[in-house]
């Protein structure tokens, strides 16, 4: 299991061990965050002809220059997240929820008041 040469386990430490342990395990994949993803690649390259990698787009979600609540909604959108659309069709006697129009139109009109207020994003 400990495939560390060199490493007594009388002189290891337990957070070594936990991070050796951690790190044979495979990440886990999140459907919904990768089609998100390659949504925001096509989209930029769309826009600005210029194709951002997953790592640069998780970056200026986290960049200091956004506002805690716009770096928290970008996350939360990027791993779909919110209550809206399919989420509810995956619940038995929930489904009417995700039919609804009204959940259907919140996130656009929220990023349509960002936009109204003069928060401009850069990827």
């Amino acid at each position: 299991m400990f495939d560390c040469p060199g490493v007594l386990l009388s002189l290891g430490s337990q957070r070594f061990f936990a991070k050796s342990i951690k790190a044979l395990r495979p990440k886990p994949h999140h459907k919904y965050t990768s089609i998100n993803l390659d949504r925001i690649c096509c989209s930029v390259e769309e826009i600005s002809k210029y194709t951002p990698t997953d790592e640069m787009i998780w970056k200026s979600i986290r960049t200091m220059t956004l506002q805690h609540l716009s770096r928290e909604f970008f996350w939360k959108c990027v791993h779909n997240t919110f209550r809206v659309g399919d989420f509810w069709t995956r619940i038995n006697t929930m489904e009417i929820r995700g039919i609804h129009q009204q959940t259907l139109v919140i996130l656009p009109v929220a990023l349509e008041r960002s936009r109204v207020t003069g928060r401009m994003v850069g990827w």
